[in-house]
């Protein structure tokens, strides 16, 4: 259980993978064999107001991780098993105000 005094707001992570015009097959390589050009949306979301606060287009053969917002106070992220990175939860685990039990 994770605890704290403060309120905390709460982040997801939206991504997906949208096929694109193959002509940018050199750019924009997919990772699936179907297609040969996909591109890939990293999202942010805040889940307090339902909105996005920042968007990123790679090619969809970029690592997901790289595109893990800082840590920061107070910010509750959810994520899925694609964003597992043990250097930045170990970031996390140090902040002052959070207590894991």
């Amino acid at each position: 259980m994770v605890t704290s005094s403060r309120k905390i707001a709460a982040f997801t992570l939206f991504n997906s993978s949208f096929r694109i015009y193959d002509g940018l097959s050199e750019a924009f390589p997919s990772r699936f064999k179907n297609y040969p050009t996909a591109t890939e949306c990293h999202m942010p979301m805040s889940l307090l107001d339902q909105s996005p606060k920042t968007m990123t287009l790679t090619a969809d053969t970029a690592s997901e991780r790289v595109y893990l917002p800082a840590p920061i106070d107070k910010k509750l992220l959810l994520a899925d098993a694609d964003y597992v990175d043990f250097s930045y939860f170990e970031q996390l685990f140090h902040r002052p105000w959070l207590q894991i039990s």
